[in-house]
C-alpha cells in the first residue's frame, strides 16, 4: 500500500510566467501564473545595448518578439515597443517586452522571483549592476532569488543585495 505524503502542498512556480497559455516572459505571461496560483515566478533578463535589463530569455529577438537582430545591440526604445505577444496567438498581439522594473512592480507584491541574468560573456558586470540596481529600487533583495549559469556572475552578489537568495 502506498503512503501518503505528509506536509504541505508542493509550491507552483511558474517558468516565464505561465508559458503554456501566454507568450513567455510577458505581463499577459506573469498575470496568468498568478491566476494559476503561483508561488514563485522565473524570468529571465538581458542587458540591451544602453543598458537597461529586458525581460527577455533569448540572446536574439526573432523567436519571441516582431523584431531582429541581438538584444544586446538593441537599444530599449526599439525593445521595448516590439510585439512580443503575436509570435503565440494573435490574441495577444501588441504585447510588449516588459523591462525588469516594470517586471518586478508586476510581480513582487504577489510572489516570489527568481531573476535568471541570461549573457554569453562569462564576467558581466554591466548585467549585474543593471539587476542590483533595479532590484535595490525596487524594494531591495526581499523575496527574490537571483541566478544564472555563469556562476562568475554570482561572485560577490550576496553582499551586494543580501537580502536575496543567489544560487
Amino acid at each position: 500500500m502506498r503512503s501518503r505524503r505528509e506536509g504541505p502542498p508542493p509550491e507552483i512556480i511558474g517558468h516565464r510566467g505561465a508559458a503554456a497559455v501566454a507568450p513567455e516572459n510577458t505581463a499577459a505571461s506573469f498575470r496568468a501564473a498568478l491566476a494559476a496560483g503561483a508561488r514563485w515566478v522565473e524570468l529571465d533578463v538581458r542587458l540591451t545595448s544602453d543598458g537597461r535589463p529586458a525581460v527577455l530569455h533569448d540572446a536574439t529577438l526573432e523567436r519571441t518578439t516582431n523584431g531582429r537582430g541581438v538584444v544586446r545591440e538593441t537599444p530599449w526604445s526599439a525593445v521595448g515597443a516590439l510585439d512580443a505577444g503575436s509570435w503565440f496567438s494573435p490574441s495577444f498581439s501588441g504585447e510588449r517586452v516588459l523591462d525588469l522594473a516594470a517586471a518586478l512592480r508586476l510581480l513582487r507584491p504577489t510572489t516570489r522571483v527568481v531573476v535568471e541574468m541570461k549573457t554569453e560573456r562569462e564576467h558581466d558586470p554591466a548585467l549585474v549592476d543593471a539587476v542590483v540596481a533595479v532590484a535595490a529600487a525596487s524594494g531591495g533583495g526581499d523575496g527574490l532569488v537571483l541566478t544564472s549559469f555563469e556562476w562568475r556572475l554570482l561572485d560577490g552578489l550576496a553582499a551586494r543585495l543580501p537580502a536575496a537568495e543567489v544560487a
